[in-house]
């Protein structure tokens, strides 16, 4: 099922987003600041809204589109159920846990958990984190599978369509790895910590389009996957062995998915 009009089509949607993310995110680059000092902060917080700024102007731009269902799959939680919601929760804790045990039994990997004694003695650090994350979940999850995902998946298999979007969504992260003080910047371009963040953006969107297709395309339910595994990764503080254990734990949990479930639409019959 093609789209009538190329402009509202995925490919007009990725190549939109790229344009405006990284319009602001090169300005940022060429500032030469922290990320985080201004006036680089401005363009880095406006180049994060891409996914969600460029999905909603083509939503209200399409008279076709049904705007009151999109903001349903954002905010009502019954499309997820507590089943799915606690699937979520296990699958993107367990990740980190099972990294843990392992690089602790073998011994090649070393794991400590200042990371999560600090968050749970701090109340404000709390509160940022969570809401850093939410906000910056929101905005890529509202456009990356509130709009692609769903016109992929018209067109393409889920796994296909998981694959080529996880494609794009690591390419989009580009530009952060020349802009001072971003997390990308500190794990280097071109590094072996930066292929596995790419490998873990693409392997991640397996799992995220297996949420979506098991919760009736619920953008809330990616939300909180997305979330999560950002949460978790920043409470649990791994080592980078550990870190590629738990990349090659997302890599098997997508293998299973795509097994059980089949490739076609990462929902069994």
């Amino acid at each position: 099922m093609l789209e009538k009009n190329v402009f509202f089509s995925p490919w007009s949607y990725l190549a939109f987003t790229l344009i405006y993310s990284w319009s602001f995110w090169f300005i940022a680059i060429f500032s030469k600041k922290e990320a985080l000092q201004f006036p680089t902060v401005i363009f880095y917080i406006l180049g994060g809204t891409g996914p969600s700024v460029v999905s909603l102007i083509l939503l209200y731009l399409n008279k076709e589109s049904n705007k009151k269902e999109f903001w349903k799959r954002v905010i009502n939680f019954s499309r997820i159920g507590f089943s799915w919601f606690g699937i979520i929760i296990v699958v993107t804790l367990s990740a980190s846990l099972l990294a843990i045990l392992i690089a602790y039994l073998f011994k090649f990997g070393e794991s400590n958990f200042t990371g999560i004694r600090n968050f749970f003695t701090n109340p404000s650090l709390i509160f940022v984190t969570i809401s850093l994350n939410l906000v910056a979940v929101f905005f890529e999850e509202v456009g990356w599978r509130g709009y692609a995902l769903d016109k992929l998946q018209l067109n393409f298999s889920a796994l296909l369509s998981s694959l080529f979007l996880g494609l794009i969504w690591a390419v989009w992260h580009i530009p952060l790895f020349f802009i001072k003080g971003t997390y990308q910047n500190e794990l280097g371009f071109n590094s072996y910590q930066f292929w596995l963040f790419m490998f873990n953006i693409i392997i991640q969107s397996i799992l995220i389009t297996w949420v979506f297709n098991n919760t009736n395309r619920s953008i809330l339910a990616v939300i909180f996957f997305h979330f999560f595994v950002n949460l978790f990764g920043e409470m649990f503080d791994l080592g980078d062995k550990t870190e590629i254990v738990r990349s090659v734990l997302f890599f098997v949990y997508a293998l299973l998915v795509i097994i059980i479930f089949g490739h076609q639409s990462f929902v069994k019959e």
